[in-house]
């Protein structure tokens, strides 16, 4: 099941997170290592009714979909302008990896913008994490080019953007 998280949840999410950045980590991509996201990143998703939790018995993975429109992501290779969804902050718990859970939560994102519609979503990572890379092709987004996130500080802000039209 997928559901809006709630500030009860923060534990489990921050917890998620913390196991993803070690993931990253020691796969040799520098994307989440330094504080960014926190705890009280979350909180202003909860805040904003942004953020969700694939819960099933437990929480197992967590993930960010926003309705904002978003400076970093306009730009000219995009084919429409301001009718998008962005899919942020995705992470699935350790032990839970395999059994497509990232899948399920891409499907719920393409049924809200299907609801809210929406054209097209859209989401960006670090040119090293070839893991997501793979993932975002499998379920069917595009490459698109090059963003610099606007946001983070210190850090290497270059990532790749992809999109996924709708039908």
């Amino acid at each position: 099941m997928i559901r809006q998280a709630e500030t009860k949840d923060l534990d489990e999410i921050v917890e998620i997170i913390e196991e993803a950045k070690l993931f990253l980590k020691n796969n040799g991509v520098p994307q989440w290592q330094a504080g960014y996201p926190d705890r009280s990143s979350f909180e202003e998703d909860i805040y904003k009714n942004q953020l969700y939790v694939f819960e099933d018995k437990v929480i197992k993975g967590v993930f960010v979909l926003s309705f904002e429109i978003e400076s970093c992501y306009i730009t000219d290779f995009w084919p429409e302008t301001f009718d998008y969804l962005v899919i942020h902050r995705i992470a699935v718990k350790n032990e839970f990896k395999g059994e497509n859970i990232a899948g399920k939560m891409f499907d719920f994102s393409f049924m809200k913008a299907k609801e809210t519609n929406k054209k097209s979503i859209r989401i960006d990572t670090h040119e090293k994490n070839i893991i997501m890379q793979n993932l975002l092709k499998k379920h069917k987004f595009k490459y698109c080019g090059i963003i610099y996130l606007q946001n983070i500080v210190n850090l290497e802000n270059k990532r790749q953007a992809y999109w996924y039209l709708m039908d």
